[in-house]
């Protein structure tokens, strides 16, 4: 299988900067990278058997693999994945939001039927909605609490007793247990939105 692996030319996490946003431009080596894992991750691989994986899948050579981060031990190949992993996971994230609050139009003074939300856990035998910002939306269940429409979609479906659709139940629970938890640590200024799911807890 041939190489269609590229170190990055400059500082890799800046290379990736922005890339948790809409609008963002992969550039031809990031795209490598981005199709592989958004491959792998469809096939189910996940979490620390995703990096052997791509290094099969894209080919990367011991040298490239050597090369790691200036002033650490993490090898760029890793936080490459890493970050193209929190791009899919955020776009991911951004489309099912999209269509959960197309789904639920919610409107202040909604009256919403029995929410069990997975996280907390809390149930509720009946809601009201209070406010909608966007993509959030602030009810009324023992307490005012603020979710994003996809929490909400998800709650009201373990409400009725449905389960979750593999894609939902993915976003909600974190895609991966990453290990290389000092990746994030490298912008200790600006961590990514969405960091904390896909680190161990």
């Amino acid at each position: 299988m041939p190489n269609t692996y590229t170190l990055p030319s400059a500082d890799v996490v800046e290379e990736w900067k922005g890339s948790q946003h809409p609008g963002f431009v992969a550039n031809t080596r990031q795209l490598a990278v981005l199709d592989a894992a958004h491959a792998a991750m469809a096939a189910g691989v996940r979490g620390p058997a995703l990096i052997p994986h791509l290094v099969d899948q894209l080919a990367v050579t011991d040298a490239q693999l050597a090369v790691t981060v200036a002033g650490t031990s993490i090898p760029i190949f890793e936080v490459d994945v890493f970050c193209a992993v929190r791009a899919i996971l955020s776009r991911r994230w951004r489309n099912q939001v999209a269509a959960a609050t197309q789904t639920l139009s919610p409107t202040p003074g909604q009256d919403l039927p029995r929410l069990k939300f997975q996280q907390a856990p809390l149930l509720a035998e009946s809601a009201t909605v209070r406010h909608v910002v966007g993509h959030m939306v602030t009810v009324d269940v023992r307490g005012t609490i603020t979710v994003d429409s996809r929490t909400l979609l998800a709650a009201k479906h373990l409400g009725a007793g449905e389960s979750l659709t593999d894609s939902l139940a993915e976003s909600l629970t974190g895609l991966l247990q990453w290990p290389a938890a000092s990746v994030v640590k490298m912008r200790p200024a600006s961590p990514p939105r969405g960091a904390n799911a896909l680190m161990p807890g």
